[in-house]
């Protein structure tokens, strides 16, 4: 299976999504995981959308799920919105973006590859039944 440097080797951050990738492959702890990458809340709402990334007063991140969506499909949004944290400085409160001049496009590709590798080495089902079943454990954290 190819990296996302491999995939994407034009996005400076793609190196620092492997290395959460490697990092956390043998270690399914999803709110842990969510924490690295300043999330620190998951909220379930209806949107026009799968999910969006938005930014908290602290300078911490919160993702929003769609609520109509089946668990498999929060758990893929999930992934593609940890993925769009990887083009944020997470060094700076809050984080600054560290892009220029990408396109839409590609950015949101990259995000669709980190989600389907965060969850072929996290378990679709995993995820899916933490989210189905304990949607209150990921806002408790």
């Amino acid at each position: 299976m190819k990296t996302l440097m491999q995939m994407f080797p034009n996005l400076t951050f793609a190196h620092q999504a492997d290395e959460f990738l490697t990092k956390w492959k043998d270690n399914p702890d999803v709110v842990s995981q969510l924490r690295e990458r300043r999330i620190h809340k998951v909220k379930f709402q209806p949107l026009f959308s799968s999910g969006g990334l938005g930014l908290q007063s602290d300078g911490s991140f919160f993702v929003a799920l769609n609520n109509i969506f089946y668990s498999e499909e929060l758990a893929l949004s999930l992934g593609h919105e940890i993925g769009h944290t990887f083009h944020h400085d997470l060094s700076t409160t809050p984080p600054t973006h560290n892009i220029s001049e990408i396109p839409h496009e590609q950015l949101e590709d990259f995000c669709d590859a980190f989600a389907e590798l965060w969850l072929a080495q996290q378990s679709v089902q995993e995820v899916a039944r933490r989210i189905k079943n304990s949607r209150r454990l990921l806002w408790q954290f």
